[in-house]
């Protein structure tokens, strides 16, 4: 890996106006690095990052180098022992109708085997695909290898047909599917001008290895039997395709390489963050192409009759009185046929387009169905048939590859060509199944005719939408070129050196957004990580269907007032908020954090006072997560030291109160310690909302003496007041008697007394003097004339 020869600085430490931007050469993608960063060496992707150089032409794509051939090598030996198995499993059919499960299973059950393998590697393409465009194609292809051995293994033992539909169809289809796809479409990244060649000579693999495998396998199961046979195959895979996929390279940006280029670097022009939220690990878009959605169809109409003749041609000889090594020999001819047939029509197909090769390929398949396997009723035509129909039909699978490169670019073809050959896993459902019905019900197990012209129908079908796609695309018959679809790559070319900023985080629902993602592929986990990732996506997969209880669903919700955290490998790297979220159920973990606002319990505790009062303190916290990973991963349990740390403060700050303040100033006090708590606290990821005093209780002898202390000053104090009111009482007579001390009151006074005595009842008359001795009547002589009125 090469480096820019610029002095590496750290990125943290550059001003965003000083840094600059250059291209980074990628083959079909240009990254926009900063000149500060340096790749780490020993990363455990696949693609090598280099560095933009002073010579342009260091930048440019080298199509077809050496190792390009070496990963062609590699695709066609995995191709050859992966799908030649599939290819030859008319022998085990033919073996196990005979032999193994003679007059128990029927050859429409039988025929289930083979197609629930089929299926099952087409249905799981669009998975096996998305794997490979993320992790990349050698660790999609190792995982794929040892679920093939294992499903070998688990068929050698296996005594029921229902056991082989688990082992050597279900499972062996899932692993193949991982294998397959990585095969399929890693040498399409090496070459630009002889792409159908290459792809042609990857998947012929499939034909040569049906065209030795058939024989041999015959062979094995007659001398050794099904179980020795099934072990020897399987060590054979684990052997010779194990080393094979360690050569698998993948050249283009797979989607965890994108990650780590936009953590790292930013968002490339015409790149956004809303449009990478919207990315999905299975993109299902291109369907809203139309000529995508006929080549989908036509998938699944030709492949309805395509394994038809893999599987019936052993029987269809034998039952014509050809022995069962000459009608094994049979199969692996059309095998082999095949084999060259996706070789010779790539190099057509580079020609003069993949839609026309396909087109004339298919027809061509379907007219030796009607015209030559109709009249195979001799060694000689059943040998041509073998090979005609092989030439034709092997190219639909090598065309199919290139063309769903032509209609969405080569950025995402693994996910693409998963996702057709999911719509073929279709029809290798129905078609075998129907074909062994057919010969079961209407053919009683002697008449193919039935199974022909079914086959034949089938295959003119998507014969015909396939010349409605090449309509669609382009009248002229022989045009290589076909338009671009909007769903291709970004063009490179158009891109600006301009750095691309992040976009801030907004609000979510009725609580802040929490959710970041850090990089978490710092540490080089090594092809044992990879193998885990992988292995977690497929059993994820299989776990978000509904029905599968067997495998964890990789689906789990976050309730509002929560946040997730994600870990991989137990490395925390990212942060949801609520609602559902996809994680990797081998490799990653969710930890849930409730971030609302919590209330603890202070434990009860006694406190001394300044003044040396114990006091027994109920106290209440409230507190919050502000940090959800720092308050996870940087303290053991943020409650309970919340709780200890409270608890500390309380005594600390109570003990400098005498106990009148303490009972006076609660809520002060209660602020004065979420002061002192809320500091480290932030630390911990946590904020204090508030510390509050319920209730403060003291002892029975501090109980006592308060009360006696509280009686004796209510009555000090009720004999002041008594005091105080008798010296305003003596205030206020001695006011009255100087007011009263007056000529004029005494004359009111004598006047008042006058009329009282008048209103009574008495009859006495009593003459008062108003004067004596020329002076007015005193107060004290007032007062005995009133008496004196009163008897």
């Amino acid at each position: 890996m090469t480096t820019s020869k610029q002095e590496v600085t750290s990125e943290k430490s550059l001003d965003p106006q000083e840094r600059t931007v250059h291209p980074m050469a990628h083959q079909d993608s240009e990254l926009t690095v900063t000149n500060d960063i340096h790749t780490k060496k020993g990363s455990s992707d696949d693609v090598e990052f280099v560095s933009a150089a002073a010579d342009p032409d260091e930048q440019a794509f080298v199509d077809g180098p050496l190792y390009g051939w070496v990963i062609v090598f590699a695709a066609f030996t995995s191709q050859m022992v992966s799908m030649g198995v599939c290819n030859v499993y008319g022998v085990y059919q033919n073996y196990y109708f005979t032999k193994t499960f003679q007059g128990s299973a029927s050859t429409f059950q039988l025929a289930w085997i083979g197609s629930l393998a089929i299926m099952a590697l087409d249905l799981a393409g669009p998975f096996a695909g998305s794997i490979c465009d993320y992790f990349g194609h050698r660790q999609s292809a190792l995982v794929g290898v040892i679920v093939m051995t294992l499903s070998l293994v688990a068929a050698a033992f296996a005594t029921e047909v229902w056991q082989l539909y688990l082992s050597q169809g279900l499972l062996y289809g899932l692993g193949g599917s991982l294998t397959y796809f990585a095969s399929l479409t890693l040498p399409s990244q090496w070459f630009k001008r002889n792409r159908g060649f290459v792809t042609g000579i990857s998947i012929s693999g499939g034909g040569i290895g049906g065209l030795w495998l058939s024989p041999v396998i015959s062979k094995l199961l007659d001398s050794k039997g099904l179980r020795w046979t099934m072990l020897a195959v399987a060590i054979a895979h684990l052997v010779i395709l194990f080393p094979v996929c360690m050569l698998f390279k993948t050249r283009n940006e797979t989607g965890r390489q994108r990650v780590k280029r936009i953590k790292r670097f930013g968002f490339r022009k015409g790149e956004s963050l809303e449009e990478e939220k919207k990315r999905k690990f299975v993109d299902f878009t291109i369907l809203r192409d139309t000529r995508f959605c006929l080549l989908f169809v036509a998938g699944i109409f030709v492949v309805s009759g395509y394994f038809t003749p893999f599987y019936f041609i052993n029987s269809y000889a034998t039952q014509h009185g050809v022995d069962t090594s000459t009608a094994a020999l049979m199969v692996g001819v059309m095998n082999g046929s095949s084999a060259v047939g996706r070789i010779v029509m790539g190099l057509v197909s580079d020609k003069i387009g993949s839609i026309n090769a396909l087109l004339i390929s298919t027809f061509a398949a379907t007219l030796s169905l009607f015209l030559i396997w109709t009249f195979a009723k001799t060694v000689a035509v059943m040998f041509l048939f073998s090979v005609v129909y092989g030439l034709c039909c092997g190219a639909y699978l090598s065309s199919t590859v290139s063309a769903s490169g032509e209609i969405c670019g080569q950025g995402r073809l693994a996910t693409v060509t998963g996702i057709l050959y999911a719509g073929m896993a279709v029809g290798s459902t129905i078609g075998s199944p129907t074909s062994g019905a057919i010969l079961d019900s209407i053919g009683h197990k002697t008449d193919y005719t039935g199974v022909i012209v079914w086959a034949g129908t089938v295959m003119l079908i998507g014969s015909s939408l396939l010349f409605l796609l090449k309509y669609r695309t382009n009248k002229r018959m022989f045009v290589k070129f076909m338009p671009r679809s909007p769903s291709d790559d970004i063009n490179m070319e158009n891109l600006n050196n301009t750095p691309v900023t992040q976009q801030p985080r907004g609000q979510h629902g009725m609580q802040q957004s929490f959710a970041q993602e850090f990089s978490p592929d710092d540490e080089n986990h090594g092809v044992y990580g990879s193998l885990m990732n992988t292995a977690g996506s497929i059993i994820g997969a299989l776990g978000s269907i509904p029905c599968c209880i067997c495998c964890p669903n990789p689906y789990k919700s976050v309730s509002q007032g929560h946040v997730g955290l994600i870990t991989r490998f137990g490395k925390f790297y990212k942060i949801v908020d609520p609602g559902l979220t996809k994680i990797n159920p081998v490799t990653e973990k969710m930890i849930k954090v409730d971030i609302k606002i919590q209330i603890a319990d202070i434990p009860q505790q006694v406190i001394m006072t300044k003044d040396n009062v114990n006091v027994q303190i109920d106290s209440v916290l409230y507190w919050h997560i502000i940090n959800p990973s720092q308050s996870v991963f940087g303290v053991s349990n943020v409650q309970a030291a919340l709780i200890e740390r409270t608890q500390t403060t309380l005594r600390h700050i109570l003990g400098m109160r005498v106990l009148q303040e303490l009972i006076e100033n609660r809520e002060a006090i209660g602020e004065e310690i979420q002061e002192v708590i809320d500091a480290p606290a932030r630390n911990w990821g946590v904020k204090v909302e508030s510390v509050l005093i319920k209730d403060i209780t003291f002892s029975k002898e501090l109980q006592e003496s308060l009360s006696s202390a509280a009686q004796a000053k209510r009555m000090a104090e009720s004999k002041v007041i008594g005091a105080q009111a008798e010296v305003d009482s003596a205030k206020l007579m001695r006011a009255a008697a100087d007011i009263l001390n007056t000529p004029a009151a005494m004359q009111i006074r004598y006047l008042e007394t006058m009329t009282s005595m008048a209103k009574g009842s008495n009859t006495r008359v009593i003459f008062m003097p108003t004067q004596q001795s020329g002076n007015e009547m005193t107060p004290m002589q007032a007062n005995q004339w009133e008496q004196m009125a009163k008897q």
